[in-house]
């Protein structure tokens, strides 16, 4: 490079930076915390179609329309989403021993799979308006209705969980337990639960089975106990589980309909 380039270079950086007022940023790309296992009829990631394979991150937010999706997160958890459904993957944090993951359900059906290691602090939830469904080695399903008058259901098919209201006790819902709240959001009050009950077990795989997609994949506790490590074949394509990566502490981001913030605390969940 001759004298005359070095210095039509240095001019120009000097102009960008000075009207900027700053250096330009490189833009950071969040690191992927899991994948999109199975996808059968319309999902989007982000607003835009995905497929099968592609990665997703903290802070991106799944839907489906006419169809039903699996989403793998690291080593750990199996996520089933059903039809006309609005998950974003809020939080994700595997570091020192602690796996942190939060999840909010803006609307439709999920159910969860959550594999527990003794020595592990895991904290992972489902948040859905007002009430957030805490996990800890559990098979879980939740209906949260687009519709805020209708009741929302919080059922725990194998394991144990608890449900959190706000300004209320948790609720511990053991396997084949389940129970409704209603969203108070005309009268500004907290959401009231009705009692706990305990569905029978046809109920409990009549709901089981309308969330997975079939071919069924990973959909019950034996399952995830037992797929870390090994191909799981989905869809017809056989898929690995990624490995254990880190994500991005985030701050809690309720959606826009929520009427309560809370955070997690798997550890206060005991066998």
């Amino acid at each position: 490079m001759n004298s005359s380039s070095i210095v039509l270079a240095a001019f120009t950086t000097f102009v960008a930076v000075s009207i900027s007022g700053r250096p330009a940023l490189a833009v950071e790309v969040a690191e992927p915390v899991g994948r999109m296992a199975f996808i059968r009829g319309e999902v989007t990631l982000d607003g835009k179609p995905v497929v099968e394979g592609s990665p997703v991150s903290v802070g991106d937010v799944i839907q489906t329309q006419l169809g039903k999706c699996t989403i793998l997160l690291g080593q750990e958890h199996v996520v089933h989403l059903d039809a006309e459904s609005n998950i974003k993957i809020t939080q994700r944090l595997v570091e020192n021993g602690r796996d942190e993951t939060l999840l909010d359900l803006k609307y439709g059906r999920t159910r969860a799979l959550v594999r527990s290691e003794p020595n592990k602090k895991r904290s992972f939830g489902i948040r859905a308006r007002g009430a957030v469904m805490g996990v800890r080695g559990t098979h879980v399903y939740v209906d949260n209705p687009a519709d805020p008058d209708l009741p929302q259901r919080f059922m725990t098919v194998e394991g144990l969980a608890h449900v959190t209201l706000r300004e209320q006790a948790p609720v511990v819902l053991r396997g084949g337990e389940s129970i409704e709240t209603i969203n108070r959001t005309d009268s500004g009050r907290a959401p009231a639960a009705a009692p706990v009950v305990r569905l029978p077990k046809k109920k409990v795989r009549e709901l089981v089975r309308e969330v997975a997609p079939p071919p069924k994949a990973i959909t019950t506790g034996g399952d995830v106990r037992n797929f870390a490590g090994k191909p799981i074949s989905v869809a017809p394509t056989p898929v690995r589980p990624l490995p254990v990566m880190p994500g991005s502490l985030l701050p809690l981001d309720p959606v826009a309909d929520s009427v309560a913030e809370i955070i997690i605390k798997g550890e206060i969940i005991r066998k």
